[in-house]
């Protein structure tokens, strides 16, 4: 590290794919114009992994208040992803609903260590915290704050069901700002939920700028809508793996974010059998 910070480029946009079986990844990541034009930083900051089999997906938003919310975000998505993989490693744990919480709980004290260590605020670290473990059927979520997580079940027609999207792991929300991960009630202001339904086809989480993804603002209510998840097979078929990162870029650039704050997207979709990629294989 040189003396000033770091020798790689801040990305401005970043989008990504990958593969753990069952699930196909995708990641969108855009600096709001507000923040651009400020001279800001992207605020949010998100982690996609996997080892053991097990994958995960990790969002953070930090507080556009809090100075150094940015190097927050940075650092709680950073240390649940290597919580998560020391845990399903070195210590042979399995996924489970305890380990979310486990890692809620390592990235509040980190916060406060780095922090102190720093002599300054935990509140300049503030950020919000989502997370979801996946494990085959099994889906284990965390969040706190403002951020959000959806699940999409499609329709079945033997079973004679439709599609539908909700919302899987609804944290509480604050009137006055959002609650935040290194509050010291952080246990009582988040929320864990858990699934081994094989009819969940997709796990969404996002920041608050990208929420018009899967939302939409009706009768002074947030609506939810399928409209985008829906063709989300279908774009895998026609156009392949590779080429899924085109359809995530066509939704930055027709679809402009809340309130121009940054936005983040994080998608895992599970894929038919026919569809799935060779064990290894990243797209």
């Amino acid at each position: 590290m040189n003396k000033f910070g770091r020798f790689d480029l801040q990305p401005l946009t970043r989008i990504e794919t990958a593969w753990q079986k069952p699930w196909f990844l995708s990641a969108a990541s855009q600096i709001g114009e507000k923040h651009l034009i400020r001279k800001m930083p992207n605020q949010d900051a998100y982690r996609m992994g996997s080892i053991q089999g097990a994958a995960w997906m990790i969002i953070a938003d930090g507080v556009s208040q809090a100075e150094y919310s940015h190097q927050g975000a940075r650092l709680a998505t950073s240390v649940v992803e290597r919580f998560f993989a020391d845990a399903l490693s070195k210590t042979q744990r399995q996924p489970s609903l305890d380990l979310v919480k486990e890692a809620f709980g390592h990235a509040h004290q980190q916060i406060f260590k780095v922090c102190e260590g720093r002599g300054i605020s935990p509140k300049d670290f503030a950020c919000t915290l989502v997370v979801s473990l996946l494990d085959g059927d099994a889906i284990y979520s965390g969040a706190i704050g403002d951020s959000s997580i959806a699940a999409y079940a499609a329709p079945d027609r033997r079973e004679g069901t439709r599609a539908k999207l909700v919302p899987f792991c609804d944290a509480p929300q604050s009137r006055n700002g959002t609650f935040i991960i290194h509050r010291r009630d952080w246990e009582k202001l988040s929320t864990f939920s858990k699934s081994r339904s094989p009819h969940i086809k997709a796990v969404l989480m996002c920041t608050d700028g990208a929420e018009n993804f899967f939302t939409r603002f009706e009768d002074g209510q947030d609506v939810f809508m399928d409209d985008h998840i829906a063709r989300y097979e279908t774009i895998f078929r026609q156009a392949g793996p590779h080429k899924l990162a085109c359809w995530l870029s066509d939704y930055l650039y027709l679809q402009p974010s809340q309130g121009s704050d940054d936005r983040t997207l994080l998608i895992a979709y599970r894929l038919p059998s026919e569809l799935a990629l060779p064990v290894g294989v990243t797209a």
